[in-house]
């Protein structure tokens, strides 16, 4: 319990002091990266090295903690199908390498349609609109 306080008072702390040093929250919602969290790391440091380094930082965290939860929720899978709690129990609790593709499989089927929408889709909008391509300075 004294973790989740101490956790507490400190996201309460950080949003605290992003709300008030946050600037013009329409210049940074209308950012051409489409990223406003990157604005906003642009804005505090001013340079394109800076806003990359805390960028890959928040993409590495990310992914890490992806990472971390399939672990956890296959290892949840197998051991709760090794005591014939699922549906395919059998199939479930031995590891095969088609089990572990097909399950790889899944995992990645939600992530395509962001994957479809993010830059690519920015770059043919820009090649239509000869808008300018400002936002690969992160790219």
């Amino acid at each position: 319990m004294g973790s989740i306080i101490i956790n507490a008072s400190l996201a309460f702390v950080m949003i605290t002091t992003l709300v008030f040093t946050l600037g013009d929250v329409e210049n940074i919602l209308a950012s051409p990266t489409g990223y406003p969290f990157i604005q906003v790391f642009y804005n505090a440091t001013q340079s394109y090295a800076g806003t990359n380094v805390m960028t890959a930082i928040v993409i590495i965290m990310l992914t890490a903690c992806a990472v971390s939860e399939v672990a956890a929720a296959s290892r949840q899978i197998w051991s709760f199908a090794r005591d014939a709690g699922l549906p395919g129990h059998r199939w479930l609790s031995k590891v095969r390498l088609l089990t572990v593709l097909i399950e790889g499989l899944l995992l990645i089927q939600p992530g395509l349609p962001w994957l479809e929408h993010s830059t690519p889709r920015r770059h043919r909008l820009a090649r239509y609109q000869r808008a300018p391509l400002s936002y690969q300075h992160w790219l």
